[in-house]
C-alpha cells in the first residue's frame, strides 16, 4: 500500500468526533522520506476480544520499526468514547519507541468483536498533528 492508499483509507476516520487530525495533517505523510504500512485484522475466538487477540499476537511478533513516526487507524466493531484497557495496551504495543504517534479511532459494525489496525510508519522531521512543534523548531 502506498501513501495515497493509506490516506484514502484513513479519511473516513477524520469525521469521528474522537479524532483531532485534519486532512492536511494526514497529507503531510507525502513529505516523509520513508514510508511503510500494514493492515492487521484480529480473528479472536468467542472467549476473547479482538484487541486482546492482537495484543497477544504483537507480543509474540516483534514489529518494532526503524522508522521514527507512526499513525494508526484503530477500527473496532462498536463505537465507544474511551479506549478499553485492551485497546490502550494494543496502541502502546504498536507505538513502541516511536518519536511521535497519532491514533485515529474508527468504527465498522461489520467487525463485531474483532479489531482492525491500519498503521503507517514513516520518517519525518516533524510529527503530523503537532504543528506547534514545527513552528518552535523553526525559530
Amino acid at each position: 500500500m502506498n501513501i495515497a492508499s493509506f490516506i484514502v483509507q484513513a479519511i473516513p476516520a477524520l469525521d469521528d468526533e474522537r479524532n483531532n487530525m485534519s486532512i492536511g495533517q494526514l497529507c503531510d505523510l507525502f513529505l516523509s522520506d520513508q514510508f511503510c504500512t500494514e493492515i492487521v485484522t484480529s480473528y479472536a475466538d468467542e472467549n476473547s476480544n479482538g484487541a486482546k487477540y492482537l495484543c497477544e499476537l504483537l507480543e509474540m511478533e516483534d514489529i518494532n520499526t526503524r522508522l521514527n513516526r507512526m499513525v494508526v487507524v484503530l477500527t473496532t466493531g462498536e463505537w465507544h468514547k474511551e479506549l478499553t484497557e485492551d485497546e490502550q495496551r494494543l496502541c502502546k504495543l504498536l507505538i513502541g519507541n516511536c518519536k511521535s504517534s497519532d491514533i485515529l479511532l474508527a468504527t465498522d459494525s461489520s467487525l463485531c468483536r474483532q479489531v482492525r489496525i491500519t498503521y503507517a510508519t514513516f520518517n519525518s522531521k516533524y510529527p503530523l498533528a503537532n504543528k506547534q512543534y514545527e513552528k518552535e523548531e523553526e525559530r
